[in-house]
């Protein structure tokens, strides 16, 4: 398995495991904002996953094409169809990666953010996958679900 394959998986994986949480973040807390000190709320679950389908598929078009734009987030209500964009767009950035040949790791990449090195580009999503996943568990403990609901593709 090479470093694109690696990274495929586990970018499919980190999705599935963010539906995981979705799926057992109670139906009425999906789109709860926790409030802050500041004043605004935080996001809600459904507003995470928004951002997520909006990284992945900006980082399919920079893979692919080697232009970098934002991609507007979705606006879900519910978590079945926040489930199927995040599957899809993981999907489709797992596949991108894959077809990447081994040269194009050592490749700079031109961002909105400056430079960034293909290597740490494929990667990228997953990292923003994997740190929301513990935000939706923290929205979680912070409406009463004391269960850290350990995705089964964890174990």
């Amino acid at each position: 398995m090479n470093a694109q394959q690696f990274t495929a998986l586990h970018t499919r994986r980190i999705a599935e495991s963010m539906v995981q949480f979705l799926r057992s973040t109670q139906q009425h807390r999906l789109a709860w904002r926790p409030p802050v000190q500041t004043g605004r709320a935080a996001r809600s679950a459904l507003e995470i996953t928004a951002e997520c389908v909006a990284v992945n598929i900006r980082y399919a078009v920079l893979l692919k094409t080697g232009e970098d734009r934002l991609a507007d987030e979705p606006i879900f209500a519910h978590a079945d169809e926040a489930c199927t964009a995040l599957q899809n767009s993981a999907e489709e950035l797992a596949q991108i990666i894959e077809a990447l040949p081994d040269h194009f790791l050592q490749q700079t990449l031109q961002t909105l953010r400056g430079e960034v090195r293909a290597d740490n580009a494929i990667i990228a999503p997953y990292r923003n996958m994997a740190y929301h996943c513990g935000q939706i568990n923290l929205v979680q403990s912070l409406t009463g679900d004391s269960e850290f609901h350990v995705p089964s593709n964890w174990r």
